[in-house]
């Protein structure tokens, strides 16, 4: 094994090397061999056995060698793991920046920031980590957008302490350069990582014009019912410091949130307001906010108050004629009578509603899943990553936002077991979707449905 590679570093500084299964063979008593799969498994008369390594790891060291103890059905033989040295020469990082309040790892429980520096797996957004690294014999490897150096038919991971030392020391702040290290292939090298300012110059949002009790939906939070309007502004444009304009259109949708593309990275735009089942937003002026790329604007929202049109009956009312004002005389109008618009009536939004069925309960969470492409290509696999708890009512599975390279080979049955079907030129990768899970509710409870993102990944 190459010196800290294939493993991480623990938070005392020490690289724990991660010693995965190999493939093996097994010769049984009576001479038959039984040889295991990628994943290190072995069946015997219809059961799955897998054998385990067993190793006391105290900081390993490079040019030493390990025994640890390979065991199967309670056999166990040693083996030697030997680390070698790094074949890196030298590495060289580019100036690192991460944009204030916008490359967002987490957040923590006091609300600081940890910035993002390393490749984002959930969202596909690119390392922000340019390095070069000369080997021994003088070969140049560049890392890949993922974060991925290859070296001698492997794929070797290139990675920072970034997060570590956030959490370690103070957390960064706007203007401010920090020191990090950057590992690739098992050596390191120091880089600087500035938080810059926001890209963003101004926001123009046009104001939002809603109708009472039109433009929303009925919430039932604390046991009382309310009216939650939808603020999101339709229409806005997002002027960048180098004069780039990005407009409303041009957002798209990921996981169900709004997101922008800005230097190949995907930001997500939040939206905000002080609406509550406490603080309900009535006729008038209101405010909200929208923030992207670490920039906040307020816009103004305005709920307008529902009118009943007034309807005409063609067979009492009189029937009016174009005049021609050369022919017939001037004929001064009389005020019409007032029209009486009847009040519609307030909604009391903190009576609890006689005979209101209480939320569903239901509770899902979602795992993710790794397959491997050998085995998908010669048979389905079947996939449990779903689990729901106190749902009232019958409870159904959707699958939704399939990415169109999968589609026809995904499917869920009714207890939401996910099946991949067999497929025969599988590509390697990370593909994602969103399963909706309705609980329909009963006579006490309300219907509600959740909609979880799957993360699946072939390799």
């Amino acid at each position: 094994m190459i010196e800290k590679v294939d493993g991480y570093l623990k938070s005392s500084g020490e690289f724990y090397y991660v010693l995965r299964v190999p493939q093996y063979t097994v010769i049984l008593n009576n001479g038959e061999e039984l040889k295991s799969d990628e994943e290190g498994n072995v069946w015997y008369k219809g059961m799955i056995y897998r054998a385990t390594i067993d190793e006391e790891q105290t900081n390993w060291k490079v040019g030493e060698t390990y025994k640890p103890t390979f065991s199967f059905m309670d056999e166990d033989v040693e083996f030697d793991v030997k680390i070698v040295p790094s074949p890196v020469a030298k590495i060289e990082v580019e100036p690192i920046e991460v944009i204030d309040h916008a490359d967002i790892d987490y957040t923590t429980d006091d609300g600081s920031i940890v910035y993002r520096v390393d490749y984002d797996d959930w969202n596909n957004n690119p390392t922000k980590v340019n390095c070069i690294v000369t080997l021994n014999d003088g070969t140049v490897l560049k890392n890949d957008k993922y974060g991925i150096i290859k070296y001698k038919g492997g794929d070797y991971k290139v990675f920072t302490d970034a997060a570590e030392v956030q959490k370690s020391g103070a957390y960064w702040t706007v203007g401010n350069t920090y020191k990090i290290s950057v590992y690739a292939l098992g050596k390191s090298e120091t880089a600087s990582v500035t938080v810059v300012p926001t890209p963003v110059d101004r926001i123009e949002v046009e104001d939002v014009q809603l109708t009472e009790y039109k433009d929303g939906k009925e919430m039932y939070d604390e046991y009382s019912l309310w009216f939650r309007y939808n603020s999101k502004p339709v229409e806005f444009k997002i002027f960048l410091k180098d004069g780039t304009v990005i407009k409303s259109d041009e957002n798209f949708k990921l996981y169900g949130y709004d997101y922008i593309s800005y230097n190949d990275t995907s930001y997500k735009i939040s939206y905000d307001d002080d609406q509550t089942y406490e603080t309900p937003w009535r006729v008038g002026k209101r405010e909200a906010e929208m923030s992207v790329l670490g920039f906040t604007q307020k816009y103004n929202v305005f709920v307008n108050k529902k009118v009943k049109p007034v309807e005409t009956d063609p067979e009492t009312d009189p029937v009016v004629t174009p005049t021609d004002p050369e022919t017939d005389p001037v004929v001064t109008p009389t005020a019409p009578a007032p029209i009486v618009v009847p009040t519609v009536p307030a909604i009391d939004h903190k009576v609890p509603l006689a005979k209101t069925k209480a939320a569903n309960q239901i509770k899902v969470t979602v795992k993710a899943k790794t397959i491997k492409a050998k085995k998908l290509k010669s048979k389905a696999q079947k996939v449990k990553v779903i689990t729901v708890k106190e749902a009232k009512g019958k409870v159904t599975y959707k699958l939704t936002k399939i990415p169109k390279k999968i589609k026809k080979f995904l499917k869920i049955n009714s207890k939401g077991v996910i099946t991949f079907k067999k497929w025969k030129k599988a590509e390697k990768g990370t593909y994602k979707f969103n399963v909706k899970i309705t609980a329909k509710g009963n006579s006490k409870f309300n219907k509600k449905t959740i909609t979880k993102t799957i993360k699946l990944r072939i390799k």
